[in-house]
């Protein structure tokens, strides 16, 4: 298994802090079991990056641009070589961004 590593867009790193912030609040374990679960996610996307379907939003997509939702948290990342790059996380309840 040839894992990637991950890199992260500024503001994706602010887009997956606020939800577990937000998640924290009112309980602090569910912060961090849902933290743990998207990070366990993110591994296994790093290992297999084409798992996910093309993401659907992006014009002109080549299929190096990806998606997946969990817990209804809406994950984009784009393939690169020996990486993916997370570029996007949003609520499901948002109206879609076409990029």
């Amino acid at each position: 298994m040839n894992e990637n590593k991950i890199a992260w867009s500024a503001i994706s790193i602010r887009q997956f802090n606020s939800p577990i912030d937000y998640i924290a609040d009112d309980s602090s374990q569910n912060a961090y079991d849902v933290h743990r679960k998207m990070l366990e996610k993110l591994e296994k996307v790093a290992a297999y990056p084409t798992i996910c379907p093309p993401d659907k939003y992006k014009f002109r997509n080549n299929n190096d641009y990806r998606a997946f939702t969990l817990f209804r948290y809406r994950f984009t990342y784009r393939i690169k070589p020996g990486f993916i790059e997370i570029l996007r996380i949003r609520h499901t309840s948002m109206k879609p961004k076409y990029y």
